[in-house]
C-alpha cells in the first residue's frame, strides 16, 4: 500500500479542521483524491493540445517555405 504524499495529507488535515464533526469521511479521502487526479489530468490535456498546435504551426511554415521556394525557382 502507498503512502499518502504530504500535499494529500494537508488537504485533509485543513478539512479535518473545517469540520464540525469529529471524524473524516471515506468520501472525502476519495474527493481530495479525484480532484488531484482532474487537475493532472486538465494539466496534461492542456500541454498536449499546446504541443499538437505547436508541430501544426510549425509543419505549416515548413511547407509554406517549401511551396514558396518552389515558385521562385
Amino acid at each position: 500500500m502507498e503512502a499518502i504524499p504530504a500535499s494529500k495529507r494537508d488537504m485533509l488535515a485543513q478539512k479535518a479542521e473545517q469540520r464540525t464533526t469529529s471524524a473524516i469521511t471515506f468520501q472525502d479521502f476519495v474527493n481530495v483524491v479525484s480532484s488531484f487526479f482532474y487537475v493532472h489530468f486538465i494539466l496534461i490535456f492542456s500541454c498536449m493540445y499546446t504541443f499538437v498546435l505547436f508541430i501544426k504551426l510549425n509543419l505549416f511554415k515548413v511547407r509554406s517555405s517549401y511551396l514558396l521556394n518552389m515558385f521562385e525557382s
